[in-house]
């Protein structure tokens, strides 16, 4: 799976072990997806507006100064496509790419370096965190998120956007157990 001396050791105690460690499952996310989808319907608009330029002028009735507004508005479009789709799609990628652990003490994740990023690490004591939200899945994957639930924050003044506003597990197996580890090392602790 990863390297757990290499990849975690910088960031423990002495002494210091790593009870738990982990990685997203593989597979698409639903920020990726809402990527692709942004994508495509910005993409669908500039196909709609690209036949109305090439369809227009030929027709006699409709010979205007609209043609340069059906030439124009496309690349306006593919502006907004791009700038909030591949953020989106990027993002979906990284999360997909981190490494997580669980330590007596800490939580640590590790997002490695993809497209336009580089490596980011967010390394949480446990003993600071106010809550713990999990949500689970039918097959037994879920999502652990620390601190205050997401659709509470302002995310855009919390650190950054989307993915990186708020440390999070994300699409992990056996969410559930992670999660009551996560809680014994607290109680513990």
């Amino acid at each position: 799976m990863f390297n757990t001396t290499d990849d975690f050791n910088p960031y423990l105690a002495p002494g210091e072990r790593v009870v738990w460690q982990g990685q997203g499952r593989r597979r698409m996310n639903s920020m990726a997806l809402s990527g692709w989808i942004v994508m495509a319907v910005f993409l669908g608009i500039i196909l709609i507006f690209l036949t109305l330029a090439v369809t227009l002028p030929m027709s006699s009735r409709s010979r205007s100064d609209d043609a340069p507004v059906f030439i124009i508005l496309p690349f306006v479009f593919l502006m907004i496509g791009l700038s909030v789709g591949l953020p989106l799609i990027l993002l979906g990628q990284r999360s997909n790419n981190a490494l997580y652990a669980v330590t007596a003490n800490l939580v640590i994740i590790i997002y490695p370096g993809v497209k336009g990023w580089g490596k980011r690490v967010a390394v949480l004591p446990l003993k600071g965190l106010q809550q713990i939200v999990l949500s689970e899945n039918r097959d037994g994957t879920g999502t652990l998120t620390f601190g205050v639930y997401p659709m509470t924050v302002n995310t855009r003044y919390s650190g950054g956007l989307w993915l990186d506003s708020l440390p999070a597990f994300w699409n992990i197996e056996r969410a559930l157990e992670v999660y009551q580890l996560i809680r014994k090392q607290m109680a513990d602790h």
